[in-house]
């Protein structure tokens, strides 16, 4: 069962007060903070007995991302991933003080054409989705089924840049609509 270490937190915090997190070796990028309850005073210095709870995210370098909560003891409360900024993903759990999981949530269940297979789909388009793009996914009611949502900017030389969308059938991957849409905006 993963722990957050609250002495090393408040060594790294003390020696710098804006400590926000580092980089492994391998490029993962940890980001960890405290939350205090809503009623706390401002604080000048980090004080372990206002907080109410801990947060640790690893970021790889592929894209992948982990969110670990923990109560004030250091003891993980919940865990969620993400893929890129915002696609939530995996199975998220919550945990009680005994570190029993008490709930699960299966965020990929409904789609047998999962991410690794969407991921590979892009770079058959030359496209990394850990760097760029956009990819989306939910019930579409045109197509009544589950459907993943894939977007990127394509700038070719000589060529007014655009979007390019495609919607796959979150079953089985079957292109289900590609276009290009006009100028790309910030994904």
């Amino acid at each position: 069962m993963k722990k957050f270490d609250i002495d090393e937190f408040e060594k790294k915090i003390k020696d710098n007060p804006e400590y926000e997190g580092y980089t492994t070796p391998d490029g993962t990028e940890i980001t960890e903070y405290y939350r205090l309850p809503p009623e706390a005073p401002d604080l000048d210095a980090f004080d372990r007995s206002k907080v109410l709870a801990y947060t640790r995210i690893e970021k790889q370098p592929d894209g992948y991302q982990a969110a670990y909560q923990f109560n004030n003891k250091g003891n993980l409360t919940a865990v969620s991933y993400y893929y890129s900024t915002s696609l939530e993903t995996g199975t998220w759990q919550q945990f009680d003080d005994a570190g029993a999981v008490v709930s699960e949530i299966d965020k990929d269940k409904e789609y047998a054409f999962g991410l690794p297979e969407v991921i590979g789909f892009g770079k058959k388009h030359r496209v990394d989705f850990a760097k760029t793009g956009r990819i989306k996914r939910g019930y579409d009611p045109v197509y009544k089924t589950n459907v993943w949502e894939l977007r990127w900017a394509v700038d070719e030389r000589g060529a007014a840049p655009y979007q390019q969308v495609f919607v796959l059938d979150g079953t089985t991957g079957k292109v289900l609509s590609e276009k290009k849409e006009g100028p790309p905006r910030r994904l």
